[in-house]
């Protein structure tokens, strides 16, 4: 942007020394033609000022749009991570029914086959064990779910943003 001013200046300057030389060789130099030596370098004045509030405008767009882009990305994230943990939830979540499931087996084969009290006590403690995991799974992955459709929200509305500003930008670049 430093290189924009520059350029901008620059060619101001140009300018200016070319309106200067064209008027100071014409012969109707020692005229009025101060006046329009005057106009012209407002007009010109007038123009660079319009450019340079051009160049800001660009330059603050562009600024939206980079930390628009780091808010999605970052977002993104997030919401991967959580999907990645509601993933890991969910295998957990089976593995536990699953052993609930062979441990209510073996409760009911060890009351036909058995009636050793204390072999049933041990399996019941791991039924009620993996039965208390799974309601802590579940509640987890409620949770997780909720994070998920909240960083989804957020993720649709932050994108949204960030396309609008893509659009504004091609359009202030577009020539």
């Amino acid at each position: 942007m430093q290189t924009m001013r520059l350029a901008a200046g620059f060619l101001l300057v140009l300018a200016v020394g070319q309106v200067i030389l064209i008027h100071a060789q014409s012969p109707q130099a020692s005229g009025g033609s101060g006046d329009e030596l005057v106009k012209e370098v407002r007009l010109m004045r007038l123009f660079l000022e319009s450019s340079q509030r051009e160049i800001n405008r660009r330059e603050v767009v562009l600024q939206r749009y980079r930390i628009q882009h780091d808010i999605v990305a970052s977002v993104t994230e997030r919401l991967e991570t959580v999907r990645d943990e509601l993933a890991t939830i969910n295998n957990e979540i089976n593995q536990a029914v699953e052993r609930a499931t062979e441990l209510q087996s073996n409760v009911d084969a060890a009351v036909i086959a058995t009636t050793d009290p204390e072999r049933k006590a041990q399996i019941d403690l791991q039924v009620s064990d993996t039965r208390t995991r799974l309601q802590d799974l579940r509640a987890r992955q409620t949770r997780l779910q909720e994070q998920e459709s909240r960083l989804s929200a957020s993720f649709n509305a932050e994108n949204a943003k960030f396309r609008v500003l893509e659009q504004t930008l091609d359009t202030l670049i577009a020539p």
